[in-house]
């Protein structure tokens, strides 16, 4: 009977390595993909993502999911690359991203999602709700609070709310700072004069951190009002909540023109 030799030590260790890998992997679920992607979520995804979409998609936002760290980004690769290459970015969002931050974020999508150096310590984004250009020269608060019922998933809801600090003022820009952000999906804003009689001002949606600049000035006559239609729609992640809003509707007025000496102009040489 002819024996065979055996396998040096270190064959047979290589061997237990593999093998131990791939029983790990079996047991885990993990299946490995390639990694492709010249860009990681660490160094070129997360400051693109934060500074383009931070304002809807953190937690607590409007957007239905957080980009705001790897393991909320991640999962949601396959959903991003689908959504970029239809162009079907969110209806609200205001902000397009330009071909090279779109090549970026498909790239990462595709080529495996890497996260990029474990070392690296990301800073937590926060949820910004604030006036985007200042405090507004006039805060118009809503009536009573609107609640979205658990039962309900969207609703447009209208509020009319007098201008009688505003009388004879010129409106340049509209605002709205949502009570509750993760719902206040947009709005329009009118004026409605004394006989009924209504104009839109401005269409107002989340993510632009700043006030909507009117086409032009707008006077506000004696006994106008604002007229607020506000449309709201829950998020999974709040699926059956009770959601209660209470925002506030912000204008700003046209700078008062400055006086002229009374001089005629210098005849030109």
């Amino acid at each position: 009977m002819i024996r065979r030799p055996l396998p040096p030590l270190r064959v047979l260790a290589a061997a237990a390595v593999v093998l131990g890998a791939a029983l790990w992997g079996a047991g885990t679920g993990e299946a490995h993909k390639a990694v492709t992607s010249k860009y990681h979520f660490n160094e070129d995804i997360f400051p693109l993502v934060r500074d383009r979409c931070g304002r809807c998609h953190v937690e607590g936002g409007v957007a239905p999911m957080s980009l705001m760290t790897y393991d909320d980004a991640a999962p949601w690769g396959e959903s991003l690359r689908l959504e970029l290459l239809a162009d079907a970015a969110p209806p609200w969002h205001p902000l397009a991203l330009s071909a090279r931050e779109t090549d970026m974020l498909l790239v990462w999508a595709t080529g495996g999602t890497p996260r990029g150096s474990l070392g690296t310590v990301l800073p937590p984004v926060a949820l910004v709700n604030a006036w985007g250009s200042g405090a507004p020269d006039v805060l118009l608060k809503m009536p009573a609070p609107f609640v979205l019922a658990g039962a309900v998933n969207d609703a447009t809801h209208e509020i009319v709310v007098p201008l009688t600090g505003a009388a004879a003022r010129s409106i340049n820009a509209v605002d709205l700072l949502p009570g509750q952000p993760a719902m206040v999906r947009s709005a329009t804003l009118l004026l409605k004069t004394a006989d009924g009689t209504t104009r839109e001002l401005a269409s107002w949606l989340p993510g632009r951190g700043a006030a909507v600049p009117l086409a032009s000035p707008v006077v506000v006559a004696n006994g106008a009002s604002l007229v607020a239609r506000i449309f709201y729609k829950r998020t999974w992640k709040y699926e059956g909540q009770d959601l209660t809003d209470t925002s506030t509707m912000g204008l700003y007025f046209a700078a008062a023109a400055k006086p002229t000496s009374g001089k005629a102009p210098a005849p030109r040489p």
